[in-house]
């Protein structure tokens, strides 16, 4: 009986290709999502503004990002003013301001039957912005695929831990959540020291609140707090008495 014919040894030919890291980097898209949680008082702006200043450094090792703070305000204002709820009309320095706008985040998150609605509105928000950084005039209801180039988005601030879930549902390991540590009788302080007509029991009622409201719907900022990848102490003022720079403020 005759043996089979040998079998042929294909020949593989080497096929001009990248590196692998630098075929995956093509299509990075190079954005973060950080986002700022602290109880009231504790200067989330502050840190967000000087996140700000960090990542857009020129000489900033691996180049600077192109940056934008969005606000969790803002959010709800066009929310309520789309849904005809009426907005605060006091003075921005009286505590009834910020109170209205608590007020009607609980009701964003109670009608929508959704307490991460807020941070949808900044996710929103976040594709806008994309949107217009790359040059899309109508993006509708298609996706807008970021082109690569270094962009971070700095959302101000969150107030429930549903908000956080949602954000990293989504972004993953692009999103970076900073918790803004500050001692209460220093939060207490600026709070007094900001809004004209607050006194001590009513910055303290307000605080309360703040951290964590009875209802599920409310601000539950102690529970989102826990939730933080980095925690940063601001407890020290920025400014001095004489509106001088602080050398001890360093975040």
């Amino acid at each position: 009986m005759a043996s089979p014919a040998p079998t042929a040894t294909p020949i593989l030919t080497q096929v001009p290709s990248k590196a692998s890291r630098a075929a995956v980097l093509e299509h990075a898209a190079n954005e973060l999502v950080f986002a700022v949680v602290g109880h009231v008082g504790s200067g989330t702006s502050t840190v967000a503004e000087a996140l700000r200043g960090l990542l857009q450094a020129p000489g900033r090792a691996g180049g600077s990002y192109d940056v934008e703070i969005l606000k969790a305000r803002t959010v709800i204002q066009n929310w309520a003013q789309s849904t005809g709820h009426q907005l605060p009309q006091t003075e921005t320095r009286q505590l009834e301001a910020v109170e209205g706008f608590q007020n009607l985040g609980d009701e964003m998150r109670k009608i929508s039957g959704d307490y991460a609605a807020v941070a949808k509105g900044l996710i929103g928000d976040i594709r806008r912005t994309r949107a217009e950084r790359t040059g899309v005039a109508d993006p509708g209801e298609a996706p807008v695929r970021p082109d690569g180039k270094k962009r971070a988005y700095i959302l101000d601030s969150i107030r429930h831990p549903a908000e956080v879930d949602l954000l990293r549902h989504i972004y993953q390991d692009a999103f970076v959540l900073i918790g803004v540590v500050c001692e209460e009788e220093r939060r207490l302080s600026r709070v007094m020291k900001k809004y004209e007509n607050a006194g001590e029991a009513k910055a303290k009622r307000f605080m309360q609140r703040d951290a964590k409201a009875m209802e599920r719907y409310g601000q539950r900022v102690s529970d989102a707090f826990h939730l933080s990848d980095f925690f940063l102490d601001n407890t020290v003022e920025r400014l001095e008495r004489s509106g001088a720079e602080n050398p001890n403020w360093d975040i």
